[in-house]
Formats: structure tokens, C-alpha cells, sequence
């Protein structure tokens, strides 16, 4: 184990590798008795586990930064595009609003009053008559539901 994770480097996955080894030993125990020194043995197959879990790695962590960099090269491509920007944001606009009309009543006044017309939370709560800490609660619980419904644009 300690040989693993001075390769792999975290214990969870040292632990995974030296699991993987005792299941092809276990596999293998017919052919291990021809095996003449057993420290050298587990030794190479711990050693080999380890960096074959290292390429494995660095393939899939080639392929995570190649699929980034074609995803945002398409997503600038899509947006430098004016039709195509002033579509998103009309659809966006569009969202935004029915997402605002979901609101429960109240909810839906305290949120208009923070984000739209720009008043303070003690002077929502004055003028509607309730505590500062519940309109902390609406524009909490309205924000919250706001990245809900606009989740598909939050990645944008």
C-alpha cells in the first residue's frame, strides 16, 4: 500500500490498486506457486498497476482539456455571432420574466423592490411592513429559484 501511494500519491486510490492486485493474485493463484520471489512480484505488479493508473490519468485528463477547449471554442464562435447573442438574450430576457411571474406574490414584490428598484433591504422591509430578516428569506429563496429556472444559461 505505502508503495502505491507513493506513486499515486492519494490513499483511495492506492487502496483501489493494491484491491485490483489481490483480485488478479486471487484470480492467478494457481500459477502463483511458480513464483520463486513473492516480494519482487507484488512489487512489479504494484509498480506496473500504478503507472498504468498514471497514463490512464493522463489520457483522460488530455481528453477532458481537449473536450474544454472544443466546448468553449464553440461556445465563442456561437456567441460572437450577433443574430445568434441577440436571440440569447431576447430568449434569456423572455426567462428571466416568466421566471419572476413563478414567484409567489410577496416573494415576487420584495425580489422587484431589491433588484429592480434598487432598495436596501431595511427599506423593503419598512415599507412593506415586515422584518429585515424576512426579506433576506425572499430574495434568498427568490434568487435560489431564479438559478433554477435559468440554469441552462448559468453554463453560458
Amino acid at each position: 500500500m505505502h508503495i502505491a501511494k507513493g506513486y499515486i500519491g492519494t490513499k483511495e486510490d492506492a487502496e483501489g490498486v493494491v484491491q485490483n492486485i489481490f483480485l488478479k493474485l486471487w484470480d492467478k493463484k494457481t500459477d502463483f506457486t511458480s513464483i520463486s520471489n513473492v516480494n519482487n512480484y507484488l512489487f512489479t505488479m504494484t509498480k506496473n498497476a500504478c503507472l498504468d493508473m498514471i497514463k490512464h490519468r493522463k489520457v483522460k485528463n488530455s481528453f477532458a482539456q481537449e473536450y474544454l477547449a472544443t466546448n468553449i471554442d464553440l461556445q465563442q464562435q456561437f456567441i460572437a455571432d450577433e443574430e445568434t447573442s441577440a436571440f440569447l438574450e431576447k430568449e434569456l430576457e423572455q426567462r428571466i420574466t416568466k421566471a419572476i411571474e413563478l414567484l409567489p406574490k410577496k416573494r415576487k414584490v420584495v425580489f422587484l423592490k431589491s433588484r429592480f428598484e434598487g432598495m436596501k433591504h431595511s427599506e423593503i422591509a419598512e415599507s412593506l411592513g415586515i422584518s429585515q430578516r424576512t426579506v433576506e428569506n425572499h430574495i434568498s429563496n427568490s434568487l435560489q429559484h431564479m438559478r433554477l429556472q435559468l440554469k441552462e444559461f448559468l453554463s453560458l
